[in-house]
């Protein structure tokens, strides 16, 4: 299997953890998969994927349940929602949403009734999708961002994945897709030693133009908090 091939279907196995759990076996073996491919293209992040498994090994698919829910709809620190931790709940928020759907649709990806900037939804778009620009643009300017606001604020020290107290047990997933995107080869870039991470610059697309024939690009960041160009 080719290396971004292998990529793809890590992406694919991470989506299935970070979507709502139904089936204790199939959780479990998209652990495997993942952490098996992980090693073979000597991957970051297969420690801390790891004591995932362990946790769900640990617990039947009941608690795994419950345990979902209290985490990501109950504690707004750690939601799985990418806009959500860029722009919280503001108007920007809703531009991105739009400006993300409008991309998705442009590749005839179906997110089903989940909101488009579920980390889940933004998974799956890119284990099939792995090699488009949007791709680039949504791990580097906006899932990656997202990840370390995740991990390193507005949490207690000790739930955090580097914390051997550390009690959640998504923190070490979060944390091993952060390692992995952040090494993912052909598409990741290296952030610059200053600057603020969680930038996000998208390209704003109108769906449709009175001036001219087609869509209208235009270029504009987005930023945590405001519109540069507004």
């Amino acid at each position: 299997m080719r290396v971004q091939e292998t990529q793809a279907e890590i992406l694919s196995n991470f989506a299935t953890l970070f979507s709502y759990p139904t089936e204790k076996m199939h959780i479990n073996r998209s652990c495997e998969i993942a952490r098996k491919n992980m090693k073979a293209i000597n991957s970051e992040g297969e420690k801390d994927l790891e004591f995932f498994q362990n946790y769900i090994r640990k617990h039947d698919i009941g608690y795994l349940e419950e345990s979902y829910t209290g985490i990501f709809e109950l504690n707004p620190t750690i939601a799985p929602y990418v806009g959500y931790h860029l722009f919280g709940e503001s108007y920007m928020r809703s531009i991105f949403l739009s400006e993300l759907k409008t991309r998705l649709e442009l590749y005839s990806f179906d997110y089903g009734s989940e909101l488009p900037d579920h980390i889940a939804v933004l998974l799956t778009f890119l284990s099939k999708n792995i090699s488009s620009d949007l791709a680039k643009e949504l791990v580097n300017d906006a899932i990656r961002p997202m990840l370390n606001i995740v991990i390193w604020t507005g949490t207690d020290p000790e739930e955090k994945p580097d914390n051997p107290k550390s009690s959640n047990a998504y923190y070490y997933l979060f944390n091993s897709l952060r390692k992995f995107l952040d090494k993912l080869e052909g598409i990741a870039v290296i952030y610059p030693s200053t600057g603020n991470y969680n930038t996000v610059k998208l390209n704003v697309i109108e769906s449709k133009s009175t001036q001219s024939d087609g869509p209208t690009y235009i270029d504009q960041w987005i930023s945590k908090g405001e519109n540069k160009n507004a």
